[in-house]
């Protein structure tokens, strides 16, 4: 039995690039679907739906609706306070291939993902 490190994805969001990014998330189509959905919504309905302030409404309702659309690995998407906290880009090699094996967060947009699946930016 491996153990696994189990993380809720946070509000806050970047674009890093820590991890190569090998594979793509676990369901494309129902991750498509509820893009879709998303991005059919009014931004106030957006920001009502997350329950969050102003400043984060707009950002998500920005990166739905950009025309550029950019491809990051998990970890480097996400930066709230336990992302700052694990701080992945300071890892050595086997410290980074210990987070490749037993690091995943469990995203309500994409299921289970592992470090180095592929994410919308």
């Amino acid at each position: 039995m491996t153990l696994k490190i189990i993380l809720s994805p946070s509000k806050l969001q970047t674009e890093k690039t820590i991890f190569e990014c090998q594979r793509p998330p676990l369901a494309p189509q129902k991750t498509t679907y509820l893009l879709e959905q998303l991005k059919a919504m009014s931004y106030q309905s957006l920001k009502s739906f997350y329950n969050v302030k102003d400043k984060i409404g707009k950002q998500v309702y920005d990166q739905l609706h950009a025309e550029a659309v950019r491809q990051c690995d998990t970890f480097g998407m996400y930066s709230g306070v336990v992302f700052k906290e694990i701080n992945a880009e300071s890892y050595d090699g086997r410290q980074r291939e210990y987070l490749l094996e037993h690091g995943v967060v469990l995203s309500a947009l994409y299921g289970i993902l592992e470090a180095d699946m592929a994410v919308r930016g």
